[in-house]
């Protein structure tokens, strides 16, 4: 069952790196989300921003590289509930990044047309400098700005790329003069680097890297490959090795005591293996992601999936804790379900250390419960299921945010689909109401001899939130939805007592069976043997009644939970030797044939009963 919880929770990882691949425009493939909100979808740009104080940032890309950053101010006046408002920061974005994506294929065109007769790169990359004017225009609109140009080749027409602002200069914490000359060597180096990107020598390079990359991270999958095989044979080897074990007596509590305690910990370390397992399985999906998304990275075409799979700036998002940069959505998904596993597991461990620790508590004579080591096991599965669906469920409710699959027509969709499931979980949550309510009043627990309903009856073997699963005494399995559990009679819940029914003849001296009777009970219970599976005196109640069969005597063996049924046997044994050796008849059935006209006394007659 978990392992299809975690093959479908990597399904839904695939299908959202495929449907954010394939959906994706050349501008919405910059970001590092998927916004699958329907209403959002426009021609509107989709730039990741992110806000500092009273300032939005936002990158500026170029060919899936963030090059720039620019910032805008928050309007004051807009409200909270303005979700539709177009940050002015993404505006400049995008304007900036047509314009500069526009003078690099100028950049492209020319270099093939005019450059051809120079061979080498640098001489190339220095023509294109000489050729690239940029120019800072000072101006005057109510506040002072610089608007800076770019032209290509110095003969052609200016070209407006960005207005700077007091809102730059207050981002970067220098006076508004001294931005423009930085400004203008940032987006030259920019412009020779993205042209750069296209060579053939450089593609080249990137490929050697890219093999590089590739290579050390298959010997690391590999690695980690072997950690796993490792890891499932330890796991083989500890189900060989683990002792069958008999179901424990509970006429000695610190058996059980040390028996829960050996399953506790033998619980913790296939917990531990499992999730050493899980985690290095993530790891090397973890460890794939980072490897294609820095590949990407080294080329041009390839480098808007790349932010997608790692994001603009993921170091600085881990760096700051997540307070600033923006890490990509597949890399998020599994640092989160890094983080929810871990969650899980130290909770699983804090849930095994108090169960184990309550169990030791237990071990002194003045707290030893007979119950409470039967019902640890119980709890524990049902605290770690707990805790496993809140940690999934969490996660489920991030990756629906992180996807902003809560818009209004899915939100529709998802109410639709919830109101039918409801429908047909209500027998489930049913089952799972009625298995805390038994876990919490402590009706019967693993190892308890239950009857259910009247017709069901075996061995506790299983208990969790939804069913129980019962080992009747012809070895088959019942399983049993808590939600139908009604009447359980539960046989061994502190004590048990076994009342033992003696028929004997009409015939019969009572009172010489009844002395003899007390007489083997008390025997029994002063046998060492026997004596440590009993708990009081046994108790002789006396005729019950009196039938065609004989006169019935009851007596009472009170015993520790589930010994009664051995100490009555071994009672019935030692009383029918007993009876032999008296004389003494049990009870039977006889029939009585009188012949001649002689009319019998009505009753019971006093002389012996003759068979013909």
């Amino acid at each position: 069952m978990k392992a299809r919880i975690l093959q479908s929770v990597w399904a839904m990882v695939l299908i959202a790196l495929l449907v954010g691949w394939v959906g994706s425009s050349p501008i919405l493939a910059q970001i590092t989300g998927l916004d699958l909100a329907i209403d959002e979808i426009t021609n509107t740009p989709n730039v990741p921003t992110v806000q500092l104080g009273d300032l939005e940032i936002a990158p500026v890309f170029l060919e899936g590289q963030a090059v720039l950053t620019v910032a805008s101010a928050i309007d004051a006046n807009a409200g909270d509930d303005d979700v539709r408002r177009v940050p002015t920061a993404a505006l400049r974005s995008q304007q900036m990044s047509q314009r500069l994506s526009l003078v690099l294929a100028r950049m492209l065109s020319y270099a093939r047309q005019e450059l051809q007769d120079l061979a080498s790169l640098e001489a190339q990359a220095k023509a294109l400098t000489r050729e690239l004017v940029i120019v800072s225009q000072r101006s005057q609109q109510g506040e002072v700005s610089y608007r800076l140009n770019i032209a290509f080749p110095n003969d052609a027409p200016p070209e407006p790329v960005v207005t700077l602002t007091e809102v730059d200069a207050r981002y970067r914490g220098r006076s508004l003069d001294e931005l423009p000359p930085i400004w203008q060597d940032q987006l030259v180096e920019i412009l020779i680097s993205a042209w750069r990107s296209h060579q053939p020598a450089m593609l080249w390079q990137a490929v050697g890297q890219a093999s590089a990359y590739l290579g050390v991270s298959a010997a690391l999958s590999t690695l980690l490959w072997l950690l796993q095989r490792l890891l499932r044979r330890q796991r083989k080897h500890q189900k060989a090795s683990q002792p069958q074990e008999p179901i424990d007596d509970p006429a000695n509590p610190l058996a059980v005591l040390r028996g829960q305690v050996q399953r506790l910990k033998r619980l913790r370390d296939r917990n531990l293996n499992r999730f050493l397992r899980r985690l290095l399985f993530w790891g090397q999906m973890l460890l794939w992601v980072v490897s294609w998304g820095l590949v990407c990275r080294l080329f041009y075409f390839t480098r808007p999936f790349a932010n997608w799979l790692l994001g603009v700036s993921p170091q600085e998002w881990l760096l700051s804790f997540g307070q600033q940069g923006i890490v990509g959505t597949p890399m998020l998904l599994l640092l989160w379900f890094f983080a929810i596993n871990l969650s899980e597991r130290i909770a699983g461990f804090v849930i095994e250390r108090v169960a184990q620790q309550w169990l030791l508590n237990q071990a002194e004579p003045r707290t030893a419960s007979q119950r409470f080591p039967l019902r640890v096991p119980t709890l524990v599965n049902a605290a770690q299921s707990v805790t496993r669906i809140v940690a999934y469920s969490v996660f489920l409710l991030l990756a629906l945010n992180q996807f902003r699959a809560i818009a209004a027509p899915l939100t529709a969709l998802l109410g639709i689909i919830t109101f039918a499931i409801s429908l047909g979980a209500q027998n489930f949550i049913k089952d799972v109401i009625n298995g805390i309510l038994i876990l919490l009043e402590d009706q019967y627990a693993v190892g308890d001899v239950i009857a259910v309903n009247g017709d069901a009856a075996g061995l506790v073997e299983q208990v969790n939130l939804r069913i129980t699963q019962l080992r009747s005494l012809d070895g088959e399995l019942i399983t049993i939805p808590n939600g139908s559990i009604g009447v359980v009679r539960n046989m061994t819940s502190e004590w048990s007592q076994a009342k033992c029914s003696i028929t004997v003849s009409h015939q019969t001296d009572l009172e010489q069976a009844m002395a003899l009777m007390l007489a083997v009970a008390e025997a029994l219970y002063a046998d060492q043997e026997w004596r440590d599976r009993t708990l009081n005196a046994p108790e002789l109640l006396g005729v019950e009644r009196i039938d065609h069969h004989g006169l019935q005597v009851w007596i009472v063996l009170k015993a520790k939970p589930m010994q009664h049924w051995g100490l009555v046997r071994e009672y019935r044994r030692r009383l029918a030797k007993a009876f032999t050796a008296a004389g003494i008849e049990f009870g039977a059935p006889r029939q009585e044939v009188l012949f001649g006209s002689a009319v019998p006394p009505s009753g019971f007659t006093n002389d012996a009963p003759t068979d013909s």
